[in-house]
């Protein structure tokens, strides 16, 4: 029998616990694992395979379960059947960095000529979206852009809540939403030059390299930093055509 556990603040749990708990559809072990950050491999591992399949619980049960067909009778431990648990390790492992190293590769773009944008302070006004800015502001500076996107959406017609959620979908690899608020960045917009920049890099990423190259050679910056990275880029592209 599975035991049960009650949400306790910073408690943590071995690989075969948490695996075991989330077997026996425990919703704690659940909540403890999209909640938490591990850096051990095992379960950075299991956290990356539920991450990339909607934490579907059954799933992960088909997906670790075949090999227990010969360890019928293997012994039992407090934690369930280790023997599964031991058989799954090395398949949720795998294809847990598979999935990451799939996403690294669609991102390339981005890591390699990234150009980070920290925000700013937002003074508090009195009205709603006013708020709601301060508020998303705070998040995104804080890097929790999920929260930050839930305050930029209620504000609309607004330039600044439209570029910081562009680049918030981009820290989230969300590249097809931040792709579509770029672009609704109008042209005398103060942030449609940068915006056109993390643009690029989301074509670029999402294979689209002759959308690409088309804003990069027909913008230039007067800050130094996204200048330099345009340059780079198009002449990486030239010497190396994707």
């Amino acid at each position: 029998m599975a035991t049960f556990y009650v949400m306790e603040h910073n408690q943590k749990h071995t690989y075969f616990e948490v695996l075991d708990g989330l077997l026996s559809h425990q919703a704690y072990f659940l909540d403890y694992i999209k909640t938490n950050h591990f850096e051990d491999v095992e379960m950075e591992g299991l956290k990356l395979f539920l991450e990339n399949n909607n934490y579907d619980i059954q799933l992960l049960k088909n997906f670790i379960e075949p090999p227990l067909q010969n360890l019928q009778t293997k012994k039992q431990t407090p934690f369930g059947n280790y023997y599964k648990i031991a058989a799954g390790i090395v398949l949720v492992i795998s294809l847990g960095f598979l999935v990451k190293l799939s996403v690294r590769n669609k991102t390339s773009a981005i890591t390699n000529y990234w150009i980070e944008d920290a925000g700013f302070k937002v003074w508090m006004g009195d009205n709603d979206k006013s708020m709601a800015l301060n508020s998303g502001m705070s998040y995104y500076r804080a890097e929790d852009y999920k929260l930050a996107l839930e305050q930029f959406v209620k504000i609309t017609q607004n330039d600044t809540a439209l570029y910081y959620s562009g680049i918030s979908f981009i820290k989230l690899n969300e590249l097809d939403s931040a792709e579509k608020v770029l672009k609704q960045l109008l042209p005398e917009s103060v942030y449609k030059n940068k915006s056109n920049f993390y643009l690029s890099l989301c074509y670029l990423s999402n294979n689209k390299t002759s959308e690409g190259l088309k804003i990069l050679d027909n913008i230039t910056f007067t800050e130094n930093d996204f200048e330099i990275k345009r340059q780079s880029i198009l002449s990486d592209l030239k010497t190396n055509p994707q």
